[in-house]
C-alpha cells in the first residue's frame, strides 16, 4: 500500500507541477456489476470522472484533497493488514474532512447504512467518534499498529460500535 500510495503521490506532483497537454482521457467501468462498480455508476459517473481528469475545476482543491487522502495510507497504520478498508479508507477521508477538503456529495453526518462502510460514510463516523474523544482518530491509529480489534472502540470511547 505505501509503495502505491508513493508513486501516486510522485506522479499527482509531476502533473501538477509540470501540467498536462494534448491527453485525450478514456474512462470505462469494468465491473459494472460489482459493489464497487455500481457505486461508480451511481454516485460519480463516467462524465464527472473525465472532467475531474480534464482538470476543469478547482484543480488546486482537487489535487490538494487527493495528496491529504493518499499521504493519510502512507503515514497510516492498518493492524498489518488486519484492519477492514473502509476503516482504511475512512481514516483518509476523514483527513480531507478536517482539513475542509471534502468533494462535493460528501456525505452528511448521519448518511449511510454502516459505520464501516468506507470513504466518506466512515469518515463522518470518525468524526462523530471525535466528538465523543477528542483526538479519537490519531488514538485509533496508533492502537492499530499491529493489530486491529472493534473493540478499540469501546476502550476509546465507552462504548461497543454497534452502540455508537
Amino acid at each position: 500500500m505505501v509503495s502505491h500510495s508513493f508513486f501516486l503521490c510522485t506522479l499527482l506532483t509531476f502533473l501538477y507541477l509540470y501540467g498536462i497537454t494534448a491527453v485525450d482521457y478514456q474512462v470505462t467501468n469494468d465491473v459494472p456489476n460489482t459493489p464497487g462498480g455500481i457505486r461508480f455508476t451511481n454516485e460519480i459517473g463516467i462524465p464527472y470522472t473525465k472532467q475531474i481528469m480534464g482538470f476543469n475545476g478547482d484543480v488546486k482543491r482537487e489535487f490538494t484533497s487527493v495528496m491529504y487522502h493518499e499521504m493519510t495510507h502512507v503515514l497510516q497504520w492498518d493492524g498489518e493488514g488486519t484492519t477492514p478498508s473502509g476503516l482504511v479508507e475512512g481514516v483518509a477521508e476523514y483527513t480531507k474532512l478536517k482539513a475542509n477538503l471534502p468533494q462535493p456529495g460528501f456525505a452528511k453526518p448521519g448518511d449511510g447504512d454502516r459505520w464501516d462502510e468506507g470513504y466518506d460514510v466512515t469518515a463522518r463516523f470518525l468524526e462523530y467518534c471525535d466528538g465523543i474523544t477528542p483526538g479519537f482518530v490519531a488514538k485509533l491509529n496508533n492502537k492499530m499498529r499491529v493489530t486491529y480489534n472493534v473493540q478499540y472502540f469501546e476502550e476509546l470511547t465507552g462504548k461497543p460500535v454497534h452502540q455508537l
